[in-house]
């Protein structure tokens, strides 16, 4: 199926085709173009975008879709209703199902109506979300995926409660015979589950504690760092700068250090540097160069007081002078604007020793600082 704007230009392209292959039959739109003069003619073919709005964004399409999911449903219970009497009546009788006072139908269809039920909440809740926090800002979205993820928690605690309490009405099963499994049962699934608990427990932490959202650019205190991709109740998926993705167990994210660089306003950018003794006199001259360049290369530099903005000569080293030059800036550390402003800086340092005559020597380091404020 194709729209009716497209059809008018595909077949706006037949015309001319076939005019340049000699033949007089014409499609439709031309024989409708035909009968219109001036500008009109163009505006009679093609519908304006704002009354091409897809049927499916209507009211109407979600309620009858509802309506034919709800139908698709009650089919499938009938459906194994008339399976399950069919086999009754032809003798199958696995496990003695039939003989006991077990109503499969209803078990069947509070398990399927509940799920459908679920499915739809998260979808409308989902919806409310995306109007309540909006998709245009980066920390929006986190938050709307944080609040997200405990709903959905909270709405799947809530059909594993309902689902339990339904078995026990209809089937006669307790749920505390479920876990009647022995002293030895008891100790297996006791340690089984014990580093489960503890990772759901550490994920609900850390959707609680609002340290780090999805999305948010991040660095650990074992050196791993990079993008949230999914953060999940279980595990972590970070996203580093070579496009791997490394799965951290919570439990491993909680007992750590978190630098959350999305959410630092500022970011440092410290060099150490080194001049022979021979360029001692020089020294300060290349200081005052090496600030006023930087002025210069990067309107986003702290210059109020509120960050340090240095350049001194620090220290006598062994074979030569020590200096460090350290300065902030009104810029996230992290994406493509933190390294082009690093880089101006290192071309700023690179001006001013060219202009003050200063050779820099070979070893120079960047500082192992972090590069947050």
């Amino acid at each position: 199926l194709i729209s009716i704007e497209d059809k008018v230009k595909f077949d706006d392209k037949e015309d001319l085709l076939q005019q340049k292959e000699g033949h007089s039959d014409v499609s439709w739109p031309a024989r409708i173009r035909s009968t219109f003069k001036g500008a009109d003619a163009e505006e009679a073919t093609r519908p304006k975008r704002r009354f091409m709005k897809a049927f499916k964004d209507t009211l109407l399409y979600q309620v009858v879709n509802l309506i034919s999911e709800a139908s698709r449903l009650g089919m499938h219970v009938i459906s194994f209703d008339c399976v399950t009497t069919v086999l009754h009546l032809m003798g199958f009788n696995p496990f003695g199902v039939f003989d006991s006072n077990i109503n499969l139908a209803g078990v069947f269809s509070s398990l399927v109506y509940s799920g459908w039920i679920v499915n739809r909440t998260k979808s409308f809740k989902r919806y409310l979300l995306e109007h309540a926090f909006g998709v245009n800002e980066e920390a929006d979205w986190g938050k709307m995926e944080l609040v997200d993820n405990l709903g959905n928690g909270l709405l799947y605690a809530t059909w594993g409660v309902y689902i339990l309490n339904t078995l026990e009405i209809q089937t006669g099963i307790a749920v505390k015979s479920l876990f009647s499994l022995g002293a030895t049962g008891t100790l297996v699934f006791s340690l089984a589950s014990k580093d489960i608990a503890s990772q759901i427990m550490s994920g609900l932490t850390l959707h609680l504690s609002d340290k780090i959202y999805q999305g948010d650019s991040i660095e650990l205190e074992d050196g791993t760092s990079g993008i949230v991709e999914d953060l999940g109740w279980m595990q972590t998926l970070i996203k580093g700068g070579n496009d791997m993705v490394t799965a951290l167990p919570n439990t491993a994210i909680t007992n750590q250090r978190i630098y959350n660089l999305s959410r630092t306003p500022r970011s440092q950018v410290k060099q150490e540097l080194r001049v022979s003794y021979t360029e001692a006199a020089n020294i300060p001259n290349f200081l005052a160069a090496i600030k006023e360049e930087i002025k210069k290369s990067c309107p986003k530099l702290v210059t109020d007081g509120s960050s340090p903005f240095r350049a001194h000569w620090t220290d006598y080293g062994e074979k030569y002078l020590m200096i460090v030059v350290n300065a902030h800036f009104y810029i996230k550390p992290t994406g493509n604007e933190y390294w082009d402003n690093r880089q101006q800086v290192l071309e700023a340092i690179l001006r001013a020793a060219t202009k003050t005559e200063v050779h820099l020597e070979k070893a120079c380091k960047p500082a192992t600082a972090p590069r947050t404020n």
